[in-house]
């Protein structure tokens, strides 16, 4: 076999440039924004990343789309409209630093799925074919898992290369190379090895071919073996609940839904197998795996709803009961239909996907009003018909409880004006007084959520079990010059520093670290190279300055400590949370510590 010239992989590479150019572009941006993060401590660019990646497979999808369709104009259309939906879903919905938002991290990865599933379906719009389908899905399968052998093996050759020059050469390579270099290839180069090998003839596709030999023992001897498993394992559990007449335990839907991803996995893989004299394996498993996943459905629908009955709805069993549902229509649809086209499978999740998170049905806005009408029950138990300050009421251990778990539930989704109804004071003018200001992502730090959390459980209730232990761990402070920068004038090294806990501890190079020693008589920062002592800095100043001081955003000045030792490390502060305990006072530490 000759291998393929220098020239031959250039032109594939311009071919496939020309042919998915926005998906392309959105890799080689998304693969810039992460690279600008390596160093970005703060996280302000993952929206703009995570949008990126969903730019990335839409525009995929719409150009295959377009391309099947035979008309370039409509991919340029189609791709100037993917460029504003991803604009939009960033200005709009895209998760925030660290993934705060709950309900937009759940949008982020049920799109991803939803725009996964449009590229396995684009090509096949207004196409009943079902050889095709199947084959063109298998070489995407087959690329993708190649696409990441090949990256990972690039990765790895450069690497080792950059590290004996390193080491032959004395080059001082900076440790984020490596970091880039993974992100370049995993970005760039995997997405274009990927989208060089998607097919362009479907009309090829669509012709006989000799079902793959790998993936056919694959199928065969280890996934569907594996499906029959969890099936033998769920019904004997389905049989002990029948024995014991007991409630299904939580974990069951978890099992039922990974049996039914595998089982749906193995009846997709296997499709051109139902013909095959020689598979008689596959046809049974074909014949049966829907038939025995209604059963199980029952007992997924008993697990979960035993739980909605006694919590109410949140998002995670919204999603468990949509995809029960889901996953029983179409078992029916196998069972009954005669045509039993798999196209149904995708096509159908797709459309699930974006009811779920778009609407007053989508699961934020069910989950909202399920947890409210779970309070105003509790509420109207006790009589009380409009909470306010002063008027709690005793209640019961559990229904206080229940209270204090249904506020959490919306201030950490920053969805308390979503109660109002249920209070008679202006619930805004509640938040103004303990959080001001709210950071620049639009959320309360977690010292203000835990005040408000306890205000409005007062305002409910007298007593709130379990808050008594942490009352006093709400001392939160921030340096507010994080986005002007530091004075660094003096120094030639920087790094990072978190430590957790009452004595943590963290390396900063090969030869030095830094230890938290906290106790009821001293607070400091021991600094040692390679284990020998090399400075002490002393924190119970700087706490004794805070403990008189308002949480919040502080100067930069008033965070930054420099040590007396002969090292004179300098400590810039740019959060710090107190405990309030005597022997552990720092609860955790996030700062920049400068060398001369």
């Amino acid at each position: 076999m000759k291998l393929p010239s220098f020239s031959y992989l250039v032109g594939m590479a311009k071919n496939s440039f020309s042919r998915f150019y926005a998906t392309l572009l959105f890799a080689i941006c998304g693969s810039y924004i992460g690279m600008l993060m390596v160093n970005d401590n703060a996280g302000s660019n993952i929206g703009a990343l995570l949008s990126c990646s969903l730019g990335l497979s839409l525009s995929l999808a719409f150009t295959l789309f377009a391309e099947r369709q035979g008309n370039k104009n409509l991919r340029h259309i189609l791709s100037v409209a993917t460029v504003g939906l991803t604009w939009a879903y960033w200005h709009w919905l895209a998760p925030t630093n660290e993934f705060e938002d709950i309900s937009r991290t759940i949008t982020y990865f049920v799109l991803v799925v939803v725009t996964h599933l449009m590229v396995a379906v684009a090509p096949y719009i207004g196409h009943n074919e079902r050889k095709g389908f199947w084959r063109y899905n298998q070489l995407l399968f087959s690329r993708f898992i190649l696409s990441g052998i090949f990256s990972a093996a690039l990765f790895g050759g450069l690497a080792l290369a950059i590290g004996a020059s390193d080491k032959l050469f004395d080059l001082n390579v900076n440790s984020d190379l490596y970091v880039y270099l993974w992100i370049a290839v995993a970005g760039v180069f995997s997405t274009w090895f990927f989208v060089a090998g998607i097919p362009a003839d479907y009309k090829d596709l669509n012709e006989e071919r000799v079902f793959p030999v790998m993936l056919k023992i694959f199928v065969q001897f280890i996934l569907i073996p594996l499906v029959f498993l969890y099936m033998v394992i769920l019904y004997a559990y389905g049989m002990k609940i029948l024995f014991t007449w007991q409630l299904p335990r939580g974990m069951v839907s978890t099992l039922i839904m990974s049996y039914s991803v595998v089982g749906i996995l193995a009846v997709l893989l296997s499709e051109p197998l139902r013909t095959d004299a020689l598979a008689a394996w596959v046809r049974l498993f074909a014949r049966i795996f829907f038939r025995a996943t209604l059963p199980l459905i029952v007992l997924l629908y008993a697990a979960t709803w035993a739980r909605v009955g006694k919590y109410g709805i949140t998002e995670s069993r919204y999603f468990l009961s949509l995809l029960g549902l889901w996953l029983g229509i179409i078992s029916l649809y196998f069972v009954f239909s005669k045509e039993q086209n798999i196209r149904i499978i995708p096509r159908t999740l797709i459309v699930i996907g974006l009811l779920s998170v778009l609407g007053p049905w989508s699961a934020f806005s069910v989950s909202a009003f399920s947890q409210r009408l779970r309070l105003e029950h509790i509420m109207k138990k006790y009589h009380l018909a409009h909470a306010a300050e002063g008027k709690g009421v005793s209640m019961s251990t559990t229904d206080a409880t229940e209270v204090d778990a249904i506020i959490s539930y919306f201030v950490e989704r920053n969805a308390v004006e979503k109660l109002q109804p249920l209070f008679a004071e202006p619930l805004a003018k509640v938040v103004k007084e303990i959080a001001p200001v709210t950071n620049e992502r639009g959320r309360y730090s977690w010292d203000e959520r835990r005040q408000l959390e306890k205000k409005l459980d007062l305002m409910i209730c007298t007593t709130v079990p379990g808050k008594a232990e942490t009352e006093n761990v709400i001392r939160s402070f921030n340096c507010n010059d994080g986005t002007t920068g530091f004075n660094i004038s003096g120094y030639n090294r920087a790094h990072e520093l978190r430590l957790w806990g009452r004595s943590d501890a963290a390396d900063l190079s090969d030869s030095m670290s830094v230890q938290l020693k906290q106790d009821e008589k001293v607070v400091l920062l021991d600094i040692t190279r390679n284990g020998s002592p090399r400075e002490q800095i002393d924190l119970k100043p700087l706490l004794n300055r805070l403990l008189v001081a308002k949480d919040g955003d502080l100067p930069a000045d008033s965070l930054t400590i420099v040590g007396q030792g002969d090292l004179r490390a300098k400590v810039i502060i740019r959060s710090i949370n107190l405990s309030g305990e005597n022997e552990a006072p720092i609860n955790s530490l996030d700062a920049l510590i400068l060398f001369r």
